[in-house]
């Protein structure tokens, strides 16, 4: 499985993409298959009040 790693703090210049081993479900659990997702940070980056929606 191809993942994306932050290995240390900093901004989008510390991501390492990387190869994990597929995930396997224990018993009672279900591995569900992600194509992509994403992250926005912007809102906790910043005070709550300062948060403006379009």
């Amino acid at each position: 499985m191809r993942a994306m790693r932050v290995e240390r703090f900093g901004g989008p210049e510390e991501l390492v993409a990387v190869e994990l081993p597929d995930p396997v479900a224990g018993p009672g659990q279900v591995v569900i298959g992600v194509e992509a997702a994403t992250s926005w940070s912007e809102p906790w980056r910043r005070p709550r009040r300062a948060v403006s929606v379009p």
